[in-house]
């Protein structure tokens, strides 16, 4: 929790919401960046980013139609994502 001392020094404090956006979003760059196992140390550790950006489109499994792979890959969706946070986050 940050204090008016540190408030006062220039800190801000990050919003929990961010920061949960923030670790889907690192999660969907390591997916385009190197595409990870779904049994992979950070699929485990990342299990609760993966499935939110799994579950909103952002990253998937599937090769093709009726096509799967056990490796978690950036989709359009995705990219359109890092897109618009990296906007986001360079304050434009």
């Amino acid at each position: 929790m940050p204090t008016i001392q540190s408030v006062r020094a220039g800190e801000i404090p990050i919003d929990p919401e961010m920061r949960a956006v923030f670790a889907v979003f690192l999660t969907v760059e390591k997916a385009r960046v190197e595409p990870f196992s779904t049994k992979s140390r950070f699929a485990r550790f990342g299990a609760n980013e993966i499935a939110i950006a799994a579950s909103e489109g952002f990253i998937s499994n599937r090769l093709d139609d009726g096509v799967f792979t056990n490796k978690w890959m950036i989709t359009a969706d995705g990219i359109e994502f890092l897109e618009e946070m990296a906007i986001e986050l360079s304050g434009d």
